[in-house]
């Protein structure tokens, strides 16, 4: 039976994120969807009473309690209170663009995969967000993940948010609750190791809003090493070597600050090819939204590039559970 629209479930996942709910819902709800479950802590009033507001208006909005708010939590009790087919994760902070959940049916259809996901695409207006959303862009920020800068369709690691036929969840057990970073990647990870096909499609396309303050931004990068050591710990399959650049980064330079008193030369070669490799990264970099970038503009995409690397390899070494959000 084919597939449409109106087999589709969408899950929002909601935390503080009253000024932003009501976008992501209606971008879900342009795209023609069943039905739109938002997770929300009851505690966190702003976002609960938009959401109660938001669901007013439209039959197919339901509103879910998620306790303590924790995403991969909140994500699986809203996956339960929908019957549909196939489920699409949204989160709050972010929105479908136009013709986002036909894509993914007829890459789930076409291609015979478990779950299908798109380009994240970064959108921002303060400075700093403006900078970060360049930097994921470019070579040296987006890692070749696919979902920052894939252009062409075809397997793929993970899926950024994910339109999931709802046997594979079920199949695999949902989102694993131990997760507040990385829910994509690990369950993700564990479709593919149960044989089913995770698929990149450029097609797809969601908006993404990037953290607007270095402290945020480092604060983010810092909790998705921690994560990403975990569930290295939990998975170790699931990692790959690109992912072990930052955390390899970081011992470098640390290598570097004890040798420079007596070997100050060799010393200098790794943070002399990193901040080489940022410089030209930044110089190459375009933006997101196509206007010109100006040397300040260009210095704050370097910055965020060291703030993004610097903040992942040390949380990756320090290990455990970060904050989540």
């Amino acid at each position: 039976m084919t597939l449409g629209p109106d087999d589709v479930g969408v899950v929002v996942p909601a935390r503080h994120a009253a000024g932003t709910l009501p976008r992501a819902v209606s971008s879900a709800l342009a795209e023609g969807v069943g039905a739109v479950a938002i997770a929300v802590d009851p505690t966190d009033q702003p976002t609960a009473s938009v959401a109660a507001r938001v669901a007013e208006h439209d039959a197919r909005i339901s509103v879910v309690d998620n306790p303590g708010g924790a995403t991969p939590t909140g994500l699986n009790i809203a996956i339960a209170a929908l019957p549909h087919r196939v489920v699409a994760r949204l989160d709050a902070h972010a929105a479908f663009r136009s013709g986002y959940v036909r894509a993914a049916l007829t890459a789930l259809e076409g291609q015979g995969a478990a779950v299908v996901g798109g380009l994240q695409r970064s959108t921002a207006t303060s400075p700093v967000g403006r900078a970060t959303a360049t930097a994921m862009g470019t070579w040296l920020g987006s890692g070749g993940a696919s979902h920052r800068t894939g252009t062409v369709a075809g397997p793929s690691e993970t899926a950024y948010l994910g339109v999931f036929r709802r046997d594979w969840l079920d199949r695999v057990g949902g989102y694993d609750p131990s997760l507040a970073r990385n829910q994509d990647y690990e369950i993700c990870h564990r479709i593919r190791r149960a044989g089913g096909l995770v698929w990149f499609s450029p097609a797809m396309e969601a908006t993404h809003e990037p953290r607007d303050t270095w402290t945020e931004l480092a604060a983010q990068y810092h909790d998705f090493g921690r994560w990403k050591r975990h569930v290295m710990a939990t998975a170790p399959g699931s990692i790959q070597p690109r992912q072990l650049a930052a955390p390899a980064l970081v011992v470098g330079l640390a290598g570097s600050m004890l040798m420079a008193r007596r070997r100050p030369r060799p010393a200098a070669v790794v943070p002399m090819a990193w901040l080489l490799a940022i410089g030209a990264a930044a110089t190459t970099a375009e933006a997101v939204d196509g206007s010109p970038l100006t040397r300040a503009d260009r210095a704050r995409v370097g910055g965020a590039l060291g703030v993004m690397h610097l903040a992942w390899g040390t949380g990756f070494w320090r290990g455990g559970r970060g904050r989540g959000r």
